[in-house]
């Protein structure tokens, strides 16, 4: 709906309100942080991103997701997969629900500089990153 300019606050505002129903329900019932791990681990680093960017997007804080997701994003080698747009992504969301997670800017950051992403940003991903960051308060000298 937000590609196409839809801007329908009920029907949003409905989404977001049966999601955190949703994961209410699962923390008062303990399966939460195991179901979101399993489903998670099967998310590549795009499904990943566009997941934290939808959230972000529809401003769903959720501390047992965001948790989750940044542990995901830490796995070994998880983290090599990002392209520019995954790193902006993850950035950008993490900044809009102000999560300030350093383990995760800083692996963000480090695998930015170290696969040489930077020099494929197209401006609109370098701000979000930049933004994200600033967001939190995070600073990465290097970046």
């Amino acid at each position: 709906f937000g590609r196409l300019g839809v801007k329908n606050q009920a029907l949003m505002a409905a989404v977001a309100g049966t999601l955190a129903t949703r994961f209410a329900e699962q923390t008062q019932q303990g399966g939460q942080v195991a179901s979101l791990q399993a489903q998670l681990a099967t998310f590549n680093a795009q499904n990943l991103a566009n997941f934290a960017w939808a959230f972000a997007t529809l401003g769903i804080q959720s501390e047992p997701l965001m948790a989750t997701l940044t542990e995901r994003v830490l796995e070994d080698g998880f983290v090599a997969t990002f392209n520019a747009q995954d790193v902006a992504n993850v950035a950008w969301a993490l900044g809009k629900l102000g999560v300030r997670d350093l383990r995760v800017l800083e692996a963000l950051a480090d695998h930015a500089l170290k696969a040489d992403l930077l020099a494929s940003c197209k401006a609109q991903e370098l701000g979000n990153i930049l933004w994200g960051y600033a967001k939190v308060g995070a600073c990465h000298r290097p970046l």
